[in-house]
C-alpha cells in the first residue's frame, strides 16, 4: 500500500491536483515510485518544478521524496540535479 499524501505529511488529495506540479510526479515522489519519477524526468518534467499547497509554494519532487523517507528517489532526483537548498514559502 503506497501512502498518501496526507500520510507523508505533504499534500492531500486534494491539494495534489492542484499544485503546480501535477499529480504524477507529486504522487510518484511521496510513494517512492522510481519508474514513475524517471518517465516524468525523461519527458521534460522539471526536477526542481515546484508546486502550492495553500498558503504555502515552493513545495518540489525532492521534499517530498525525503519527507517521505525514499533515500532511492532522493538519490535518483540529486543525480538529476535537484537542488538541495530551496526552500517553501514558509522557510521550511
Amino acid at each position: 500500500r503506497r501512502p498518501n499524501m496526507v500520510e507523508a505529511g505533504g499534500l492531500s488529495s486534494g491539494e495534489a491536483a492542484s499544485s503546480g506540479l501535477g499529480s504524477l510526479p507529486e504522487e510518484a515522489a511521496v510513494g517512492g515510485d522510481e519508474a514513475a519519477l524517471l518517465a516524468w524526468l525523461d519527458s521534460d518534467g522539471q526536477v526542481n518544478a515546484t508546486g502550492g499547497v495553500g498558503n504555502v509554494s515552493g513545495v518540489t519532487v525532492l521534499m517530498l521524496s525525503a519527507q517521505g523517507g525514499h533515500e532511492r528517489v532522493v538519490e535518483l532526483l540529486l543525480q538529476r540535479g535537484a537542488e538541495i537548498n530551496l526552500q517553501r514559502s514558509d522557510g521550511e
